[in-house]
């Protein structure tokens, strides 16, 4: 017998944006379910284990109390106006990051969030954005993710994880999702990085009697 191998993993995190009770698409590696406008007693993790979190506007210190209560492992705010109290979680941190800022903010936002994330699904795919993704990843220091149209092919993700791009959000189909991870894993230059990984919460310990 054949020893099994084990499939490789792409060095950018595929992660499918949901709306809620919406099914995951197979070849995402992580779940970000769309949380704005919707109660947060109704977030619950989509099945099959995959990691997931959550999409906000903003969030109150209790809204995040009861997402990490309900197995969220991770939170991506979309405001930068949102209570600095909401980061005060173990949870991971993401926050949307536009290209405007300026260099120090952006430097700021990498020293107290986990990962950064850019929008980039109303942008003509250009040199200018790929120019911008180099920029945002110089100077964020942490993990740059970028939202994508689910009509972006394979050699524009290729391009984007060459610009230091480490985690792509869509809306994609599932067949979008495995043409992009066949993408990524088949391209010898992209095969140094390791994959991101986004942070979660600590297993709650056992209590011992």
């Amino acid at each position: 017998f054949q020893p099994r191998s084990t499939p490789p993993e792409p060095p950018v995190l595929l992660i499918a944006h949901l709306r809620a009770g919406e099914r995951a698409p197979e070849g995402a590696a992580a779940l970000l379910v769309e949380g704005t406008g919707q109660a947060t007693d109704e977030l619950a993790p989509p099945p099959g284990g995959t990691p997931w979190g959550v999409s906000l506007e903003t969030a109150s210190p209790e809204q995040v109390s009861r997402l990490k209560e309900r197995g969220c492992d991770f939170l991506l705010l979309a405001s930068l106006d949102s209570p600095a109290a909401a980061l005060d979680t173990d949870m991971g941190r993401l926050l949307m990051v536009a290209p405007s800022l300026a260099d120090s903010e952006l430097r700021a936002l990498g020293n107290i969030a986990d990962a950064a994330v850019v929008d980039l699904t109303a942008d003509a795919f250009s040199i200018r954005c790929l120019m911008g993704c180099h920029r945002l990843a110089g100077l964020l220091g942490k993990p740059l993710l970028a939202m994508v149209s689910p009509e972006v092919g394979g050699t524009e993700v290729r391009q984007l994880a060459g610009a230091g791009v480490r985690g792509l959000i869509s809306r994609a189909s599932q067949d979008r999702f495995l043409e992009w991870h066949k993408e990524l894993v088949s391209h010898p230059a992209l095969k140094t990085p390791t994959a991101v990984v986004l942070p979660a919460p600590p297993p709650p310990r056992e209590e011992t009697e």
